[in-house]
C-alpha cells in the first residue's frame, strides 16, 4: 500500500473501494473484511487516504406519475411489501417515493438515503418493518447514526405499525428473534405507547411480519396511510 501511494500520490482521485483494491493487491476484496464503520483496518484508516470510498447500496425507490414533491418518503423492509406500497401509492398517492430498505442490509443501504431524499423532495423519512426484535432494531440503530451525524431523523410510520397491532396475525416463533434484549429498542423506537403493545406481543413470544398489509388489503379498504 505504501509503494503505491508513493507512485501514485499526486495523480489520486477517488474511486471505489474494491476498485482501489483490485489496483493495490490484485484482489478486489482484499479490503472487505477490514472495513468497519466506513474505515479500514479495525477503524483505523479512511478510505480516502488510499483515494477511494465505500460506495452505499443502491436504494430501489418509485415515485408516483405525476411527481408528489414534499411529501413523505416511505421505507419498507421487505421487497413484497414494497411492491404492494408502489403500486397502492400510485392511486392514493400518500409518498414523495416508497424506496426498498434491502432488509438487514438497511444499515448499509441507509447512506444512500438522502440521494432519494433530494431526488424524489421527500419532507420526511418514515420505516415499516416487521414486528420482530431485528425489524425494530435495525431502524432504531440507523436512526441513532443518522441523529448523531446530524442527518434527517427516520421515524416510524405509526399508522402502519398500529395496523398491524390491530389487524395482523400474529405467529408463534422462537424466543431469541423477539427476546428481551430487544425491548429497549422497541420504546426508542417506537415510542412508549406502541412499545407497550409490542413488548406484550414479544411476551407471549409473536411476531406479526409486514406482509400483513398487504396489496389487496390496502386496497379493498382504501386504505391512505
Amino acid at each position: 500500500m505504501n509503494e503505491f501511494l508513493i507512485k501514485n500520490r499526486d495523480t489520486l482521485i477517488s474511486i471505489p473501494l474494491r476498485e482501489r483494491s483490485l489496483q493495490i493487491f490484485g484482489d478486489e476484496k482484499r479490503l472487505d473484511s477490514g472495513l468497519t464503520n466506513g474505515k479500514l483496518f479495525d477503524g483505523k484508516l479512511d478510505p480516502s487516504v488510499i483515494g477511494a470510498f465505500d460506495p452505499p447500496l443502491p436504494f430501489a425507490a418509485e415515485g408516483p406519475e405525476p411527481p408528489l414533491p414534499n411529501a413523505p418518503i416511505l421505507i419498507i423492509e421487505n421487497h413484497h411489501t414494497y411492491s404492494s406500497f408502489v403500486t397502492a401509492n400510485q392511486k392514493f398517492r400518500g409518498y414523495s417515493a416508497v424506496a426498498w430498505g434491502v432488509g438487514q442490509a438497511f444499515a448499509k443501504s441507509a447512506r444512500g438515503l438522502d440521494s432519494v431524499l433530494a431526488r424524489y423532495s421527500g419532507s420526511q423519512i418514515l420505516y415499516f418493518g416487521d414486528l420482530d426484535g431485528r425489524g425494530i432494531r435495525i431502524p432504531c440503530q440507523v436512526n441513532k447514526a443518522r441523529l448523531a451525524e446530524g442527518l434527517m431523523p427516520i421515524v416510524p410510520a405509526s399508522a402502519l405499525y398500529e395496523w398491524l397491532l390491530d389487524c395482523g396475525t400474529p405467529r408463534v416463533v422462537d424466543q431469541e428473534s423477539v427476546g428481551l434484549t430487544y425491548e429497549q429498542a422497541a420504546i426508542d423506537w417506537l415510542g412508549p405507547v406502541l412499545a407497550y403493545r409490542v413488548r406484550a406481543l414479544w411476551h407471549e413470544s409473536k411476531r406479526i411480519a409486514q406482509e400483513n398489509l398487504s396489496l389487496d388489503r390496502i386496497t379493498a379498504s382504501h386504505f391512505n396511510p
